[in-house]
């Protein structure tokens, strides 16, 4: 079954930002833990002097947590630090990765040493998979476009994935937060 098609001069990017962007906070600020409720938290890391930056979000969501681009090990041990703000590590049983690239997914590796979670998926698309799994992971795979595009967790949230080919490579996907 195909996705939806998308309309729009979005990039994949600026997507994700704007379909997470009703009820995404910034995690690291003193008193701001919110373990008792589902919220998008923005786990990014920002790069000094790089004009590349690249966005990791988390989706506090009970036992049911999902890590989304998880980054590259530029940034992942500080993207740990401020989801320990929100979670504990053993949260995230899905890992979305949007594309292939290193930003997104060179990361991989040192989460699957970090992640106590005893059965976590990575959540992408077949061509995107075809790539990330040269990254040596030990994590499996959750392929959307077996699941109906989308991906049920638990209480009422539930994520939906569209196909963005070849923006800016095959593969490439956004996902839409129905809970927001």
């Amino acid at each position: 079954m195909s996705p939806p098609r998308l309309h729009g001069p979005f990039t994949p990017s600026a997507l994700r930002t704007f379909l997470l962007a009703p009820t995404v906070r910034r995690a690291g600020f003193p008193g701001e833990t919110h373990r008792d409720r589902p919220v998008v938290w923005w786990v990014g890391v920002r790069l000094v002097k790089d004009h590349f930056q690249c966005h990791t979000y988390f989706i506090a969501n009970g036992s049911d947590g999902v890590l989304i681009d998880p980054a590259s090990p530029l940034t992942i041990e500080g993207t740990l630090a401020k989801q320990r703000t929100s979670t504990d590590l053993g949260a995230p049983p899905w890992l979305i990765c949007h594309h292939s690239d290193p930003d997104i997914c060179a990361a991989l590796p040192r989460l699957g040493g970090v992640l106590v979670h005893p059965d976590v998926h990575v959540v992408t698309e077949w061509r995107a998979n075809a790539l990330i799994r040269h990254y040596g992971h030990r994590f499996s795979t959750y392929l959307v476009e077996q699941h109906n595009w989308c991906l049920p967790v638990q209480g009422d949230r539930r994520l939906e994935f569209q196909l963005t080919p070849y923006l800016h490579v095959p593969g490439a996907m956004v996902s839409f937060d129905t809970f927001s």
